[in-house]
């Protein structure tokens, strides 16, 4: 059992940092849902199919027919690959007209129907999903209707053809955009907790400013050395801050130039502790069980609700004493840290509540699968955290 009051003598003398590393996840910016190369790959395969269909044999259509209306398809996505495409209905609408014609005057192995199942492919892609089925739906109907006026046979291998297409394009489409949502709320993630660092590191260097500045304000005139001490004090935790707030900014930073310096761990509350008391709070701290066990993740969250909650005791309730009390089991470590307050305090406090600092405590210990309470207890404020110190495989 470990036990401090007022001014804590331990200093931070080469601490050993538990290391633990943010590593930053962003959105998946090569997953392209239509690629810019793919217009032309779609106008080399339709050139390749028009060719052969423009020399196919059809009873009733000359070559130089045969040729304009094959050729139709490919300039069509030819043209998508310039600034000013032309609108997807447009397209499909003369694709499956120019397919139409050449249906109706079919050869002895027609090929014209694969038109249909490219554009089918893409409409399942870029195009909203009514306009989708509705290209579906025409390229089945026209060569079904033809199939049964007799003028084209063979439409049911072109209609599975469809279908297939369809539903596959389709899948893929949902499954990149699940992937892109995904990235979206990884990035937005990693950026709140980022987020709650700064804020942790920028609240606890301003609340231990703050008591060091008070502490040389009233030392000025009656003790000027002990002024400049808590001034010098004040410019090290500034500095000692500033490094922080610039490493944590530096998990930002992408590939291996990312920094690799560990983040603080449960080991060093003790010195977080010390830091506030030398500042000028009157702090109590009890320690029971082995901090070193805490995992990496569990003592940074433990050192960075312990943190937040003695800065929220310099920012609400100024010059009262703060009790911490720490208990590490075999499975749990549970953090009470608690201060007398006003009914005035209380109240304000409770307004608090839905502010970044206890907001990002509350979820510091649930991502963790641990809880925290914070709220009035009698004439106290109490912020009570139960954090499992290893992570459940």
């Amino acid at each position: 059992m470990r036990s401090s009051d007022g001014r804590m003598a331990s200093r931070r003398r080469g601490s050993t940092l538990a290391p633990m590393h943010l590593e930053a996840t962003a959105a998946p910016q090569d997953v392209e849902l239509w690629p810019r190369m793919t217009p032309l790959v779609e106008a080399a395969i339709a050139t390749a199919l028009a060719v052969m269909v423009a020399f196919e044999s059809r009873s009733g259509l000359s070559v130089p027919a045969r040729v304009i209306v094959a050729a139709i398809p490919p300039v069509l996505w030819i043209s998508c690959a310039l600034p000013r495409k032309p609108p997807f209905l447009v397209r499909a609408t003369l694709t499956i007209g120019a397919v139409a014609v050449l249906a109706w005057y079919p050869a002895k192995f027609d090929a014209a129907p694969f038109f249909l199942v490219i554009l089918i492919g893409e409409s399942a892609v870029i195009a909203p999903m009514w306009q989708s089925i509705a290209v579906a739906a025409a390229s089945a109907f026209l060569l079904a209707g033809f199939d049964v006026a007799g003028r084209f046979d063979g439409s049911i291998v072109w209609l599975l053809a469809f279908g297939f297409t369809w539903s596959i394009m389709t899948l893929l489409q949902s499954r990149l955009r699940l992937l892109e949502q995904i990235g979206e709320r990884a990035a937005f993630e990693e950026r709140q907790r980022i987020a709650r660092e700064l804020h942790d590191v920028i609240a606890h260097s301003l609340a231990v400013t703050m008591l060091h500045l008070t502490g040389a304000r009233l030392a000025l005139e009656r003790d000027p050395a002990d002024a400049a001490r808590a001034l010098l004090e004040a410019e090290r935790l500034g500095r000692q801050s500033l490094a922080e707030i610039r490493r944590t900014i530096g998990l930002l930073a992408p590939g291996d130039g990312a920094p690799t310096a560990a983040m603080p761990g449960a080991a060093d509350i003790p010195d977080l502790v010390a830091d506030f008391a030398d500042a000028g709070l009157g702090v109590h701290f009890d320690c029971a069980g082995d901090l070193g066990s805490v995992s990496p993740a569990a003592g940074l969250s433990a050192y960075r609700i312990v943190q937040e909650s003695l800065a929220n005791v310099v920012k609400h309730t100024p010059g009262a004493a703060a009790r911490i009390c720490v208990q590490v089991d075999e499975d749990h470590a549970h953090i009470d840290i608690r201060n007398p307050v006003s009914a005035t305090a209380r109240v304000g406090r409770g307004r608090d509540e839905g502010g970044i600092g206890l907001a990002g405590m509350r979820d510091r210990a649930e991502l963790l699968g641990g809880t925290l309470r914070a709220g009035p207890d009698g004439d106290d404020w109490l912020v009570r955290a139960d954090i499992p110190i290893r992570l459940v495989p």
